[in-house]
């Protein structure tokens, strides 16, 4: 089938597929940079936002705790207070701030949990440790300011404390869970990378092979035909008429070859006449020599029939003169 197309068409078909090739490769490539980089915003990311986000409100539990403290510190009964220089409500301010950064971030937390196993230890963390400290700590908060200094560290250390350190083994098992979630996904991500990796070189090896399927296509139908109108044309220098011409293709090489057959057949036929002109021509050479053989014997027959002609008609002529001078004298003595 190949050989019958036209090798204009050919390269431009051979052009159109590697091209096509070359737009595979970069679309897949395209596509696999694009997958990782959704994989990883919708994994890995995520994974790494929600831990942070739970560190972050544990860490604002902490910085509540330390305000009720600070707090406690100011109790006039204490020597502690006079080392204080800034009002009570400094640390209100604070703990008011944090309980609605936690609150923010619990709400932003609980909206992105998918998972129900993730859902329930979040929600046994948030439990025990009385709805993240922020109740217990505006317990405290509020006994501080009507000055039940006694009754709000009793909350810290009744509430508050025991509370904190009960729900951070709530707090570890999320973590835990949430580190190995954050683990599989990676490896998934990973997996996921190489599987694109693989199939991009897995193209790239396809286009590769096609395009030397290709070359090798070109330079049969191509280089191989020009080597036999080379051939054909150097044996036509040499002389050679008598090879056999065998065109395969309607290709434009396959027409060089036929021109080159017709070329050659013609030559053929021009020689063969310039042969049966030549031989003509000596023949009839053959002849006019052998005619000119004859002509010349013959001439030389006639030289010597004259020479032998003009000798008689010496002979007669001194016969006649002998006669003449006989017939003088015989008038004188007479």
């Amino acid at each position: 089938m190949l050989i019958h197309i036209r090798i204009k068409t050919l390269i431009v078909m051979a052009l159109a597929l590697l091209i096509l090739l070359l737009s595979a490769t970069g679309s897949l490539g395209f596509y696999s940079m694009r997958h990782t980089a959704s994989i990883l915003q919708e994994t890995t990311l995520k994974d790494v936002r929600i831990t942070g986000m739970v560190e972050k409100i544990r860490f604002k539990m902490e910085i509540n705790r330390s305000q009720i403290l600070q707090a406690l510190q100011h109790n006039p009964a204490t020597e502690w207070s006079k080392l204080h220089d800034h009002p009570l409500s400094v640390h209100f301010k604070i703990i008011t701030e944090t309980s609605s950064e936690i609150n923010a971030l619990w709400t932003q937390y609980l909206a992105d949990i998918v998972s129900p196993d993730e859902r329930k230890l979040a929600q046994e963390w948030y439990a025990k440790s009385a709805s993240l400290g922020v109740t217990s700590i505006s317990a405290a908060s509020s006994a501080i300011q009507q000055d039940k200094w006694d009754d709000a560290e009793s909350v810290l250390i009744k509430q508050i404390n025991p509370t904190y350190r009960i729900s951070d083994a709530d707090l570890k098992a999320l973590t835990d869970y949430l580190g190995n979630r954050g683990k599989k996904n990676a490896e998934a991500v990973q997996a996921d990378i190489s599987t694109t990796g693989y199939m991009v070189i897995g193209m790239w090896l396809v286009a590769v092979l096609i395009a030397l399927a290709t070359g090798m296509v070109l330079v049969q139908r191509i280089t191989l035909p020009l080597l036999q109108a080379i051939g054909i044309a150097e044996r036509v220098a040499q002389g050679d008429l008598t090879g056999h011409i065998q065109v395969e293709s309607d290709n434009e090489i396959g027409q060089l070859i036929k021109a080159l057959g017709a070329m050659n057949l013609s030559l053929a036929h021009i020689v063969h006449d310039v042969r049966v002109a030549i031989d003509t021509i000596d023949s009839a050479s053959d002849q006019i020599a052998t005619g000119n053989l004859d002509l010349s014997s013959r001439t030389e027959e006639q030289a010597s029939s004259l020479e032998e002609t003009a000798s008689s008609m010496e002979e007669l002529m001194s016969t006649v003169r002998q006669n003449g001078d006989n017939a003088v004298q015989a008038n004188k003595m007479a």
